[in-house]
């Protein structure tokens, strides 16, 4: 069976999840701006924009049959809330820091990209010595803007919206074709991602999808 995996865009690492949630929530709504109708007891509405889709799940980890602390892995989903990516601050020559972009991959689905907004932690089981070997996180995640950043300046693809993980007989071609709509594009794959060798792809490889040719 497949694992959720939330991987971090900027860095390429990720967090395998101990076991898959069973249930995700996704929400999403559009933004309105009431106004006067003179004197309706109805206010009109404005449509204002496209609202960004939010995603929550929980997650359950659990280290009882080892010697560790679950904070041990815990602390992998906590620290994906960190501002450890540093990015040109707009109008400005400075620079800010922002949490890493991250995506959800689970088999052949993949999430928009989104931030980790919220963590809820709750240890439910301890060992004799006070060790916390049980824990559930109730996880919220928001989707980043699609020009509201993007990717980390310094990726390859500084356009993606998305990337890919690798499945066995995956093809560049095939992919090229399914993501963006064209098999010929696989050149353009190819160099987002610098591969020297695009007819040689691994599963569990993460590809970045550039904006379509």
């Amino acid at each position: 069976m497949e694992q959720l995996t939330i991987l971090n865009v900027d860095t390429g690492d990720s967090v395998r999840c101990q076991y898959n949630p069973s249930e995700m929530s996704y929400s999403k709504s559009n933004k309105w701006e009431p106004k006067d109708s003179g004197g309706s007891h109805k206010p009109t509405v404005t449509f204002k924009g496209e609202g960004l889709q939010s995603i929550s799940l929980s997650l359950t980890f659990d280290t009882y049959e080892g010697n560790g602390s679950v904070t041990a892995l815990t602390d992998e989903v906590l620290g994906l809330m960190k501002p450890a990516v540093s990015e040109p601050a707009k109008n400005s020559k400075s620079k800010q820091s922002r949490p890493p972009h991250l995506q959800l991959q689970w088999g052949t689905s993949t999430s928009p990209l989104v931030v980790l907004s919220e963590v809820g932690s709750k240890f439910t089981l301890f060992k004799a010595d006070g060790t916390p070997v049980r824990a559930t996180l109730q996880l919220k995640f928001q989707e980043v803007p699609p020009q509201g950043g993007g990717q980390n300046p310094t990726s390859r693809a500084a356009g993606a919206q998305r990337m890919r993980m690798i499945q066995a007989g995956d093809t560049i071609d095939w992919i090229a074709a399914k993501e963006l709509g064209d098999a010929g594009a696989w050149r353009l794959l190819a160099e987002a991602n610098g591969l020297d060798d695009p007819r040689r792809l691994r599963p569990g490889q993460h590809l970045l999808i550039p904006a379509e040719p």
